[in-house]
């Protein structure tokens, strides 16, 4: 093998290694401005989930000052205790043996 073989191969692996290093280094570039645009847009989504959390929190919160929650909570156990009663006298009329449904309230 001549010397000027050996210098060819060697230059042709230096080349092929620098063009290797450039194209590693352009995917790695390629593929770091994909994950700062997948942060940014995930940081923008975020942001409007945090909004619209702290929208609701603070509609929550004007409704518990207000009272209004506490008004809302007694309306829904007081239909929830009607509806206990109505079970319990369908329970009891069932245990009694009395088939017949009992009259329901009028509100």
């Amino acid at each position: 093998m001549s010397e000027n073989t050996v210098k060819d191969g060697l230059n042709d692996l230096k080349s092929g290694a620098e063009k290797a290093a450039s194209a590693a280094e352009n995917t790695w570039e390629s593929t770091k401005d994909k994950i700062e645009e997948t942060v940014d847009k995930l940081g923008d989504e975020a942001e409007k989930v945090w909004d619209k959390v702290e929208d609701k929190a603070e509609a929550l919160w004007d409704k518990a000052q207000s009272g209004e929650l506490t008004e809302e909570a007694k309306a829904k156990l007081g239909d929830l205790a009607e509806g206990a009663k109505g079970l319990w006298n369908k329970l009891v009329d069932k245990i009694d043996g009395d088939d017949t449904p009992a009259p329901e309230k009028q509100a």
